[in-house]
């Protein structure tokens, strides 16, 4: 009898488990909720891919010379590192945040508010006129409105 009472204990341990109540209301997301968190991944994945390109159109265009040596490293690191985010097949909310994180720091550096050389002022007005300045404006717009808040917690 008393190895039935344990079997019965274990069995409802286990299957509150499989299927845990949640702890607090905010546990359940609604289906717009997930809807919206799987737009925000998508959006910050087709992101990476483009700056993959403008990065790609731009590092061409750099003169050729010494100063421009430190400004094209910092692009080709950041264009890697957006590369290997766009290629992760799922989505994945760890990485989604570490590339925003880049991401949000790369588009800080090169606005007309950054610190910069004349080097970077000179890259940032190519990477603006090949598209990065348009997706800043969608970004800081929607980063305004709360659209960011699942990759900043």
């Amino acid at each position: 009898m008393l190895n039935l009472f344990y079997f019965a204990v274990i069995f409802t341990v286990l299957c509150q488990s499989l299927h845990a109540a949640p702890s607090s209301p905010g546990d359940i997301l609604t289906s717009a909720e997930r809807t919206h968190i799987r737009s925000v991944l998508d959006e910050t994945k087709e992101n990476a891919g483009r700056m993959v390109e403008i990065i790609g159109k731009v590092l061409p265009q750099l003169p050729k010379s010494p100063d421009y040596d430190e400004v094209q490293k910092n692009l080709e690191e950041f264009q890697q590192i957006a590369k290997e985010f766009y290629e992760v097949k799922c989505r994945c909310r760890k990485k989604a945040m570490q590339f925003f994180d880049y991401f949000s720091q790369f588009l800080e550096n090169y606005s007309e508010n950054g610190v910069l050389t004349v080097e970077e002022k000179e890259a940032g007005k190519l990477l603006d006129d090949s598209g990065l300045k348009e997706m800043r404006e969608n970004f800081q717009t929607k980063k305004a409105k709360g659209e960011y808040e699942y990759l900043t917690d």
